[in-house]
């Protein structure tokens, strides 16, 4: 299936050792929560932190594209 040398191949394997690395930190988190409520609120914080970098990073790509295909398209402010 993947045979280490492509370039998606690559990526690949980045994002999947990325996510083990999240979901072990989640593994960690959990035990945590159960030894200190805090934790939790940390861990909240984090995930929502997360989803806005996505969310931002989806919209920047979005406007770079349109910023390429339309010309004068003002990716920082829109059309």
């Amino acid at each position: 299936m993947c045979d280490g040398k492509s370039k998606i191949c690559g990526k690949w394997q980045k994002y999947r050792d990325k996510w083990k690395n999240y979901n072990l930190l989640a593994e960690i988190a959990g035990v945590m929560a159960e030894l200190c409520p805090g934790v939790v609120e940390l861990t909240r914080g984090v995930a929502e932190m997360q989803e806005e970098e996505a969310e931002f990073l989806v919209h920047h790509s979005r406007s770079t594209a349109l910023g390429a295909v339309l010309p004068g398209y003002d990716w920082q402010n829109g059309p």
